[in-house]
Protein backbone atom coordinates (compact mmCIF):
# COMPACT_ATOMS: atom_id res chain seq x y z
CA UNK A 1 0.00 0.00 0.00
CA UNK A 2 1.16 3.13 -1.09
CA UNK A 3 1.35 6.70 0.85
CA UNK A 4 0.55 8.65 -2.13
CA UNK A 5 -2.62 8.69 -3.90
CA UNK A 6 -2.67 8.04 -7.35
CA UNK A 7 -3.32 11.41 -8.47
CA UNK A 8 -0.15 12.22 -6.28
CA UNK A 9 1.79 9.46 -7.80
CA UNK A 10 0.62 11.36 -11.43
CA UNK A 11 2.03 14.59 -10.22
CA UNK A 12 5.07 13.69 -8.70
CA UNK A 13 5.91 12.14 -12.12
CA UNK A 14 4.85 14.52 -14.47
CA UNK A 15 7.85 17.17 -11.66
CA UNK A 16 5.34 20.04 -11.56
CA UNK A 17 4.54 19.25 -7.42
CA UNK A 18 4.89 22.07 -4.77
CA UNK A 19 5.72 21.10 -1.19
CA UNK A 20 4.53 22.94 2.19
CA UNK A 21 4.21 22.03 5.78
CA UNK A 22 0.66 23.10 7.76
CA UNK A 23 1.15 23.36 11.15
CA UNK A 24 -2.71 24.07 13.05
CA UNK A 25 -2.43 25.00 17.11
CA UNK A 26 -5.05 24.14 19.13
CA UNK A 27 -4.77 27.13 21.94
CA UNK A 28 -7.62 27.39 24.47
CA UNK A 29 -7.84 31.35 22.98
CA UNK A 30 -8.35 30.39 19.34
CA UNK A 31 -7.14 27.84 16.68
CA UNK A 32 -3.57 29.73 15.14
CA UNK A 33 -2.87 28.54 11.23
CA UNK A 34 -0.17 28.84 9.84
CA UNK A 35 2.13 27.10 6.11
CA UNK A 36 5.38 27.64 4.99
CA UNK A 37 4.19 29.60 1.60
CA UNK A 38 4.54 33.71 1.17
CA UNK A 39 0.81 34.49 0.95
CA UNK A 40 -2.06 33.56 3.01
CA UNK A 41 -4.29 30.28 1.83
CA UNK A 42 -7.06 28.83 1.71
CA UNK A 43 -7.19 25.44 2.61
CA UNK A 44 -9.72 23.11 4.43
CA UNK A 45 -12.19 26.22 4.26
CA UNK A 46 -9.62 28.06 6.41
CA UNK A 47 -7.46 30.75 6.19
CA UNK A 48 -3.46 29.84 6.88
CA UNK A 49 -0.83 32.60 7.86
CA UNK A 50 2.02 32.67 5.92
CA UNK A 51 5.57 32.53 7.36
CA UNK A 52 7.81 31.81 4.47
CA UNK A 53 11.43 31.07 4.96
CA UNK A 54 10.48 32.18 8.64
CA UNK A 55 8.69 29.42 9.99
CA UNK A 56 11.03 25.77 10.96
CA UNK A 57 9.81 22.05 11.29
CA UNK A 58 12.13 19.28 12.75
CA UNK A 59 12.00 16.51 10.29
CA UNK A 60 8.87 14.81 10.00
CA UNK A 61 8.65 10.90 11.28
CA UNK A 62 9.34 8.73 8.03
CA UNK A 63 7.63 5.42 9.05
CA UNK A 64 4.15 4.32 10.17
CA UNK A 65 5.18 2.63 13.42
CA UNK A 66 4.52 3.20 16.61
CA UNK A 67 7.28 5.12 17.34
CA UNK A 68 6.96 7.98 20.05
CA UNK A 69 8.35 10.92 17.71
CA UNK A 70 7.82 14.03 18.89
CA UNK A 71 8.29 17.51 16.50
CA UNK A 72 9.88 20.76 17.48
CA UNK A 73 8.17 23.95 15.78
CA UNK A 74 9.68 27.97 15.41
CA UNK A 75 7.95 30.16 13.80
CA UNK A 76 9.17 34.46 13.72
CA UNK A 77 6.07 36.20 13.81
CA UNK A 78 6.74 39.91 12.44
CA UNK A 79 5.27 43.01 14.53
CA UNK A 80 2.15 44.32 14.03
CA UNK A 81 1.95 47.81 13.69
CA UNK A 82 5.08 48.05 15.60
CA UNK A 83 4.25 45.66 18.56
CA UNK A 84 4.78 42.15 19.57
CA UNK A 85 1.76 40.05 18.70
CA UNK A 86 -0.26 40.33 22.16
CA UNK A 87 -1.65 36.62 22.45
CA UNK A 88 1.24 34.88 22.60
CA UNK A 89 2.91 37.63 25.33
CA UNK A 90 1.71 35.85 28.44
CA UNK A 91 0.67 32.58 27.32
CA UNK A 92 0.29 29.87 30.36
CA UNK A 93 0.32 26.22 30.35
CA UNK A 94 -2.77 25.52 30.55
CA UNK A 95 -3.84 27.51 27.74
CA UNK A 96 -1.64 25.40 25.51
CA UNK A 97 -0.36 22.52 27.16
CA UNK A 98 -1.81 18.92 26.05
CA UNK A 99 -3.73 20.68 23.74
CA UNK A 100 -4.05 19.54 19.88
CA UNK A 101 -1.57 20.22 17.34
CA UNK A 102 -1.46 19.02 13.53
CA UNK A 103 1.26 19.05 11.12
CA UNK A 104 -0.11 18.58 7.64
CA UNK A 105 2.43 17.88 4.73
CA UNK A 106 0.96 19.26 1.49
CA UNK A 107 1.56 18.30 -2.03
CA UNK A 108 0.39 21.31 -4.27
CA UNK A 109 0.20 21.62 -8.22
CA UNK A 110 -0.49 24.64 -10.84
CA UNK A 111 1.31 27.27 -8.04
CA UNK A 112 -0.16 26.13 -4.73
CA UNK A 113 -3.07 26.32 -6.27
CA UNK A 114 -4.53 23.02 -6.01
CA UNK A 115 -3.84 20.53 -3.22
CA UNK A 116 -3.13 16.65 -4.34
CA UNK A 117 -2.31 14.81 -1.81
CA UNK A 118 -1.77 15.87 2.33
CA UNK A 119 0.04 13.23 4.78
CA UNK A 120 -1.26 14.68 8.76
CA UNK A 121 -0.12 13.89 11.76
CA UNK A 122 -1.85 14.82 14.84
CA UNK A 123 0.37 15.90 18.41
CA UNK A 124 0.07 17.52 21.51
CA UNK A 125 1.46 20.78 21.91
CA UNK A 126 3.44 20.27 25.29
CA UNK A 127 6.32 23.37 26.02
CA UNK A 128 6.00 27.18 24.39
CA UNK A 129 8.43 29.93 24.47
CA UNK A 130 8.34 32.62 23.32
CA UNK A 131 11.03 35.67 22.87
CA UNK A 132 11.13 39.07 21.53
CA UNK A 133 13.35 40.20 19.11
CA UNK A 134 14.12 44.01 19.25
CA UNK A 135 14.61 43.59 15.15
CA UNK A 136 10.66 44.19 14.62
CA UNK A 137 9.88 40.05 15.48
CA UNK A 138 8.94 37.94 17.99
CA UNK A 139 10.05 34.38 18.10
CA UNK A 140 7.35 31.36 19.21
CA UNK A 141 9.17 27.97 19.98
CA UNK A 142 6.67 24.77 20.49
CA UNK A 143 7.57 21.53 21.31
CA UNK A 144 4.58 19.14 20.42
CA UNK A 145 4.76 15.23 21.02
CA UNK A 146 2.76 12.18 19.61
CA UNK A 147 0.38 10.53 21.76
CA UNK A 148 2.34 7.82 22.57
CA UNK A 149 5.14 10.28 23.96
CA UNK A 150 2.25 11.97 25.81
CA UNK A 151 1.20 9.07 26.98
CA UNK A 152 4.16 7.74 28.26
CA UNK A 153 4.72 10.53 30.53
CA UNK A 154 4.41 10.48 34.16
CA UNK A 155 2.13 12.79 35.42
CA UNK A 156 3.65 14.55 38.99
CA UNK A 157 0.88 16.52 40.68
CA UNK A 158 2.21 18.37 44.05
CA UNK A 159 -0.72 19.50 46.71
CA UNK A 160 0.54 23.14 46.96
CA UNK A 161 -0.73 26.75 46.54
CA UNK A 162 0.84 27.25 43.27
CA UNK A 163 0.26 23.92 41.55
CA UNK A 164 -3.54 24.98 42.06
CA UNK A 165 -3.56 28.36 40.74
CA UNK A 166 -1.88 27.20 37.59
CA UNK A 167 -4.16 24.57 37.32
CA UNK A 168 -7.00 26.81 38.53
CA UNK A 169 -6.06 30.23 38.26
CA UNK A 170 -8.11 32.81 41.07
CA UNK A 171 -8.52 29.09 43.00
CA UNK A 172 -7.14 29.85 47.01
CA UNK A 173 -8.02 26.57 48.48
CA UNK A 174 -4.71 25.59 49.27
CA UNK A 175 -3.14 29.06 49.92
CA UNK A 176 -2.70 28.33 54.06
CA UNK A 177 -1.24 24.65 53.30
CA UNK A 178 2.10 25.44 53.88
CA UNK A 179 1.15 27.16 56.63
CA UNK A 180 -0.72 24.29 58.57
CA UNK A 181 2.23 21.59 57.30
CA UNK A 182 4.78 23.80 59.06
CA UNK A 183 3.88 22.65 62.69
CA UNK A 184 3.32 25.90 64.64
CA UNK A 185 -0.05 25.91 66.76
CA UNK A 186 -3.33 27.11 65.13
CA UNK A 187 -5.98 27.73 67.57
CA UNK A 188 -9.71 26.70 66.21
CA UNK A 189 -11.98 29.25 66.54
CA UNK A 190 -12.76 32.28 69.67
CA UNK A 191 -12.51 29.70 72.19
CA UNK A 192 -11.17 25.94 70.47
CA UNK A 193 -8.79 24.11 71.45
CA UNK A 194 -4.98 24.61 69.69
CA UNK A 195 -3.92 21.40 67.74
CA UNK A 196 -0.69 21.20 65.48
Amino acid sequence: MSLLSPEARTALASGRVETANLVELDFSFGIERYWTGVTPLTFEGETWSPVGQLGKLSPLESSQDLRANGLELAISIPFQNGEPVPRFQNVKPNEYKGRRARVILAFFKDGFAEVVHTLERRYFMDVLEYHIDPKASAELSLKIESELMAGGKRSVKRWTDAQQRDDYPGDRAFQFLSYLASGVEVKWGTEGAFYR
